[in-house]
């Protein structure tokens, strides 16, 4: 299910990965790194540490920036609306999510 894309950096994020965020509308497909550090952020998005575990019980927090470039990391969010799914896969399962509420 998980795999690295061409696109990603795999030199850089491989061992780093720890799903991936792909939500269809936007056309957005990113490797989620673990740990939402000033690096990580330069090159995906991350989750935050102390936040839940994907698919466990709890909020499970991924950061990223709103780049300058039209569909770059979470440049295009003001486009999703409720009922818009969003999935986030691992190797072992994928998550499927629909938006409740839009804040932005």
């Amino acid at each position: 299910m998980l795999e690295v894309n061409q696109g990603d950096n795999k030199k850089d994020v491989s061992n780093n990965i720890e799903g991936r965020l792909k939500i269809k509308k936007i056309d957005l497909s990113l490797p989620i790194l673990k740990g939402a550090s000033k690096e990580n952020l330069k090159k995906s998005v991350a989750s935050l540490e102390g936040t839940g575990s994907i698919g466990k019980v709890g909020n499970y927090c991924i950061a990223g920036h709103r780049s300058q470039a039209y569909g770059r990391n979470f440049n295009r969010l003001d486009e999703l609306e409720v009922g818009d799914e969003l999935v986030i896969e691992t190797l072992e399962k994928e998550y499927n999510y629909v938006i409740e509420k839009n804040l932005c």
